[in-house]
């Protein structure tokens, strides 16, 4: 902290007598410490006090580039507003605390010099801190239970409250959907990421809460979906058939490439369109017969291009030879699985706890708390108690 500076009330006649006085004769101690605070106190005003450590502000600017025309250019520029750093306001998503004083209220006697009154201030001091923690967080809640010795009646304590009855409630649906569809982070990322923070969140388990979720805002999409299929320019095919030779009523409204009714055509990949190489040369070769641009997004291709036409030749001869070899080792090891008597296909856990879930439902348990005590999915729950319906 720096030192005040001691207060000296010193006129212009007291300095001209000091120094004439030294004319004459060695000035004494208390005319050179009048005259010293006074310089010192001049010297301290027409310094310009610093309040930053910019190696210009210490160093200070060299006397050619004071001169030049582009540091005048600069200093009739206003510097840009701010330092650069988030203030308080900035954190809307964050917990706000507030802190009362602990010990001093609104009227009460100021301690420091005890004759006026302390009052509060309409801006309080912020401090921001910022931790870390894992994306979803879980609460372990110890509920104590006793037991009667006599008649063996268990009484458990109630949860807080604000505890659903649900273990993963819609916050930890929304994070999860936000983290793989906006921030694009896979299931099995999360899954690692949380199991090093310590919350065991498996990607099963994290598709079966999504799913759930998103079953009210399913009439939303729908209906965006069915707003983006009036489109009439480009259209989005993702089957593998051959849209050219498909016979459509005359009443459907749908557009066709022989119509002069597409422009372009895009596709994912290019094996989504022609699953072998004739198929894919011969559509598009029709397609550029009829005018119509072919874009693949996957491959980034271009086909109305000579280089881009040679690129998907070559590309849908690798694509057809991938598909033969992997269809192969597919048969191959469903023939080996079942020469050793391995049951094909999945297996038929959740229907086989079919009557416990109906009973345990029927006694007023919720469905996540079946598919806790039956460790079976609460999509699977869901799905029984929806066919006896």
């Amino acid at each position: 902290m720096k030192s005040a500076r001691r207060r000296i009330d010193v006129n212009l006649e007291e300095l001209d007598q000091v120094l004439d006085s030294a004319l004459e004769a060695p000035l004494s101690e208390a005319d050179h410490d009048k005259l010293e605070d006074t310089l010192h106190a001049m010297a301290a005003l027409l310094v310009r006090s610093r309040n930053t450590e910019k190696t210009s502000e210490v160093v200070g600017k060299p006397e050619d580039a004071e001169s030049g025309t582009e540091t005048q250019a600069d200093n009739n520029t206003s510097p840009a507003p701010g330092h650069g750093r988030n203030g308080a306001d900035a954190f809307g998503g964050a917990r706000r605390v507030n802190i009362k004083h602990q010990k001093l209220t609104h009227g009460d006697r100021c301690p420091e010099c005890g004759k006026g009154n302390v009052y509060g201030q309409k801006e309080p001091k912020v401090l921001v801190r910022v931790i870390g923690q894992a994306p979803l967080t879980a609460t372990v809640y110890s509920l104590e239970r006793l037991r009667c010795g006599a008649c063996g009646q268990l009484f458990t304590a109630q949860e807080p409250e604000g505890v659903g009855p649900d273990k993963y409630d819609e916050t930890a649906a929304a994070m999860i959907a936000q983290l793989k569809y906006g921030a694009g982070t896979p299931f099995n990322r999360l899954e690692q990421l949380e199991s090093q923070m310590g919350i065991p969140l498996p990607a099963a388990t994290q598709w079966e809460i999504v799913e759930e979720a998103a079953q009210p805002l399913k009439p939303a999409r729908d209906e965006l979906i069915r707003q983006a299929a009036q489109g009439t320019v480009v259209h989005n095919d993702d089957t593998g058939m051959r849209v050219l030779m498909l016979q459509r009523d005359p009443k459907d409204e749908r557009t066709g490439a022989r119509r002069r009714e597409i422009d372009v055509v895009l596709v994912w990949r290019l094996d989504r369109w022609g699953r072998s190489v004739a198929d894919l040369l011969a559509t598009l070769q029709e397609l550029e017969h009829l005018g119509v641009g072919f874009v693949s997004l996957t491959e980034a291709l271009d086909l109305p291009t000579p280089a881009g036409r040679a690129m998907a030749g070559l590309l849908a001869v690798f694509a057809a030879f991938e598909r033969e070899v992997l269809g192969e080792r597919v048969r191959a090891g469903l023939a080996h699985a079942r020469l050793n008597g391995k049951r094909l296909g999945r297996p038929a856990t959740a229907t086989m706890h079919a009557d416990r879930v109906r009973k345990l439902r029927r006694s007023g348990l919720s469905k996540s708390e079946i598919a806790r005590r039956l460790n079976i999915g609460r999509t699977s729950v869901r799905r029984i108690l929806d066919e006896r319906t």
